[in-house]
């Protein structure tokens, strides 16, 4: 379930955490989820919110699964940690075929969401780095895109809570690609960041945009 977030101010960023609808550990919420509140960050970085312009874009539909030639992955697909994903990607004039390798489920300091300035929303939260490699499997132009849709898992399955950055977060860089990702083999590094309350943790990611908004595929450990 798609929540929507609150957008918290930042000495280094903004940050917009997304808060659980009626779950204690908390749901996570892709771009376009809803309307947001809006504070500004001394040093933003960009402004690189989902749906603000062409560039910000979001796999919607299988069509784009284009000249690859290779095979999609089913939706509700399980791979380990490592194992690589290839899905359509369509927005806009946006059309394609990506490769997506969660590489790692780091876990972090709880200190490190004070450059965040959650305050309370952070509480007794840990942060994880969910770090994805995504690769041009196409070879078409697919630059400047953003790729969301993407949430932690929890040790039952709920959805972590997720925070989602406008600017700059040296521990977790969750900006997209840039304008030479328009060819084959192409890739870049993306991180999605994730916090787990006391007792938990964040064990699994998940895909789950455009065809897969129902049946993600999800990555363990």
């Amino acid at each position: 379930m798609r929540v929507r977030p609150i957008v918290a101010r930042s000495a280094v960023a903004v940050a917009a955490l997304v808060l659980a609808a009626g779950c204690a550990g908390g749901d996570s919420g892709g771009a376009g989820s809803g309307a947001s509140t809006t504070a500004t960050s001394g040093s933003t970085t960009g402004t690189s919110t989902a749906g603000s312009s062409a560039s910000s874009a979001q796999p919607t539909s299988s069509a784009a699964a284009g000249a690859s030639g290779v095979g999609l992955t089913k939706p509700g697909t399980t791979l380990k940690v490592g194992e690589r994903a290839v899905v359509p990607f369509e927005y806009a004039d946006y059309k394609g075929t990506l490769g997506l390798t969660v590489t790692s489920i780091d876990k972090g300091d709880p200190a490190d969401l004070a450059a965040l300035q959650l305050g309370d929303r952070a509480a007794g939260m840990t942060p994880y780095y969910v770090r994805i490699t995504v690769d041009n499997e196409g070879g078409t132009d697919l630059s400047n895109v953003f790729v969301h849709g993407w949430d932690g898992l929890l040790a039952d399955g709920d959805q972590a809570q997720a925070v989602s950055v406008i600017g700059s977060f040296d521990k977790c860089d969750d900006s997209g690609a840039n304008d030479g990702f328009t060819t084959k083999g192409a890739t870049f590094q993306m991180c999605h960041l994730a916090l787990a309350g006391q007792g938990t943790a964040v064990t699994a990611a998940q895909y789950g945009d455009g065809d897969y908004s129902d049946k993600p595929v999800v990555w363990k450990q």
